[in-house]
């Protein structure tokens, strides 16, 4: 096989920048989810914990209608 002409070089040069440039843009909007995910989660648990609060403390006769 014969070795890549120097024109080819730049190119798989370029496109392997681009592409870890791409890997790191993907890795931080990831991480960014993640996060965003992670707090969502934490305001779910935070309000189903007051609406259980809140129906624990009404009346039993309230809870069952």
């Amino acid at each position: 096989m014969k070795s890549l002409s120097k024109t080819q070089q730049k190119q798989h040069a370029d496109l392997s920048k681009r592409l870890r440039e791409a890997d790191d843009k993907l890795t931080s909007a990831l991480d960014t989810y993640n996060e965003l995910a992670r707090e969502a989660q934490s305001f779910v648990e935070e309000v189903a914990s007051e609406i259980e609060e809140a129906s624990t403390d009404k009346s039993e006769k309230w809870q069952e209608s």
